[in-house]
């Protein structure tokens, strides 16, 4: 698949989270190794629905297992349509698909705000998610 497709690309984007610890999963970009991110990537139809492939993107990035707990938001990118949800962890695996790939780690809210900072939609969605603190 090219990169220039006239269809903005469906991504599905799980926010890991322990909500006993108040804590967000972040996992190391591919592309900039240097940055955060959470985990996501493209819908497959095999995934049969939306939040099935945040679920299948938690799991091959960031070795997550988990439920998924609600739908976040919808973000329409100029390349892809981003869909979140939150995932509440309750495994991680010590060996997953992408282990060599990327790093993981646990952080605040506040924190995991700061780190996607640089991917406007990420921020964006952990703003709209439950773990938000209220105003």
């Amino acid at each position: 698949m090219s990169k220039n497709r006239a269809v903005p690309r469906t991504v599905c984007c799980a926010i890991p989270y322990d909500r006993q610890n108040m804590k967000v999963l972040v996992i190391t970009s591919r592309k900039h190794p240097d940055k955060w991110v959470l985990p996501k990537g493209g819908y497959e139809s095999s995934d049969g629905e939306l939040k099935a492939a945040a679920k299948r993107e938690a799991l091959e990035e960031a070795g997550v297992h988990g439920e998924i707990q609600r739908f976040v938001t919808t973000i329409k990118g100029t390349t892809a349509t981003y869909h979140f949800f939150e995932l509440a962890v309750t495994r991680l695996d010590d060996d997953w698909l992408e282990k060599d790939a990327r790093a993981r780690k646990w952080v605040s809210f506040a924190d995991a705000v700061k780190l996607v900072a640089w991917k406007e939609e990420l921020a964006q969605a952990l703003h709209l998610s439950s773990l938000a603190p209220s105003r």
